[in-house]
């Protein structure tokens, strides 16, 4: 094993650009994009040799090369807009447009009895090629708005609605809708509170009345 050769070269691009648009005419709504991508690709290579070590022969070399590679990028805007009324009512409200598509493929070749241990090409051998490919994508895309209400940051309620599409989903159903409704309560403001070990400080009670959540199945 420690005279066989294995190789893999690995390449890879990366990156998330985004702006913010705040328009003084428009002050309570911000507009936010985001582009996001990912391209990569790989080639792997394993060669392995004749052996002749005492009692131990391999009179047989075998070579094998795969390629694989993949793309994957996503879009996103968000409309946001914040509102304070008579200074204890705080309305946040959102639309929101979500898309990604994925895609890959592979292919690998192997064969044994080449002509020599300096030649490393499948292509060469004089035994049964082995050849494999393979390719697959998946995509989503969502719109959605979520609607929050706060009253003097005691009592808060949030409502979400999306409407998703995908490819993982079934011919006949490719886009469905989803809601989730919300609400919480966050006691360490109440008076009663005021005089309370600070160790309750930050504690929490949330209390979902109904939550539907849009998880698209995962590719196959």
């Amino acid at each position: 094993a420690l005279m066989d050769e294995i190789l893999l070269n690995r390449k890879k691009l990366t990156g998330n650009i985004f702006f913010e648009v705040n328009p003084n005419f428009l002050k309570d709504i911000v507009w936010h994009a985001e582009l996001g991508y990912d391209i990569s690709s790989s080639k792997g290579e394993q060669w392995e040799p004749t052996v002749n070590l005492g009692t131990w022969h391999r009179t047989t070399n075998r070579s094998s090369v795969q390629k694989n590679s993949s793309t994957f990028w996503q879009l996103k805007n968000y409309l946001t807009y914040t509102r304070t009324i008579a200074e204890r009512n705080h309305l946040t409200a959102m639309l929101g447009q979500e898309c990604w598509e994925s895609k890959y493929d592979y292919s690998s070749i192997a064969n044994t009895n080449l002509p020599s241990d300096e030649v490393h090409n499948p292509k060469l051998g004089q035994g049964s090629p082995q050849i494999n490919y393979g390719f697959g994508s998946s995509s989503m895309a969502s719109f959605f708005t979520r609607w929050t209400y706060s009253y003097d940051n005691r009592y808060n309620a949030t409502y979400t609605y999306r409407y998703d599409g995908s490819s993982n989903f079934g011919p006949s159903n490719r886009w469905a809708g989803f809601h989730s409704l919300a609400g919480s309560w966050r006691f360490t403001n109440e008076k009663f509170m005021e005089n309370v070990s600070c160790v309750w400080v930050g504690v929490r009670l949330v209390t979902p009345t109904s939550v539907v959540t849009s998880g698209a199945p995962p590719s196959l």
